[in-house]
């Protein structure tokens, strides 16, 4: 499994600056390991996976990014989230 360059601590630091106090809309697309696996976006249509990629703090997963693409997101797609 792909893995990102940055420490877990990094990761959490970052996920939690993302999305503080901040209530998301997320998609469901499907379930890995047991557990669901989402895109979801801030009230101002930051898109969490996007920038977790972006920084560096998290990793792309070919297997879901060929069937969800992200970073690809418009204000529209939320209507249907």
């Amino acid at each position: 499994h792909p893995g990102p360059a940055a420490s877990a601590r990094a990761s959490t630091d970052t996920l939690k600056r993302l999305v503080s106090g901040k209530t998301l809309s997320c998609r469901n697309i499907g379930q890995s390991y047991e557990r669901i696996t989402a895109i979801c976006w801030t009230p101002d249509y930051t898109e969490v996976n996007c920038a977790m990629v972006a920084s560096g703090t998290a990793a792309l997963w070919p297997r879901f990014h060929r069937e969800f693409p992200i970073c690809q997101a418009t204000p529209e797609v939320l209507k249907d989230a």
